[in-house]
């Protein structure tokens, strides 16, 4: 996902998240700021959750989904996101990694010096 709010890369934030389906917490992971900006001018970052079962499920199951980022002192940045689409998207994803990973039993178990 990409928002606004600032993060350093490599960080793990702590975030809740609500949506149709369920709410929870959930841990995601900073990968920096992207190149481009938004409509505001304002830089935005790019972060990824360590947890993709639990989200995916919430995904599949919402049509919506809120996060609170926390900010300094008792103040939170939420960011909703539209899950339309979200499905179909997955899917098309996973059978692209599938098609792409090697089939098992193609590479062998033997121990090779390499």
């Amino acid at each position: 996902m990409a928002t606004i709010v600032r993060c350093t890369e490599g960080e793990e934030y702590t975030v809740p998240v609500d949506a149709d389906s369920a709410a929870c917490p959930a841990t995601i992971v900073c990968r920096g700021p992207l190149e481009r900006r938004n409509g505001d001018g304002k830089s935005i970052y790019r972060h990824v959750f360590a947890d993709s079962g639990t989200i995916d499920g919430i995904v599949k199951g919402s049509r919506r989904m809120a996060i609170a980022h926390p900010m300094h002192g008792d103040a939170f940045q939420v960011s909703r996101f539209s899950l339309a689409g979200a499905g179909t998207a997955i899917g098309a994803m996973r059978s692209a990694a599938e098609k792409s990973a090697p089939l098992s039993g193609r590479a062998g178990t033997r121990d090779r010096r390499l």
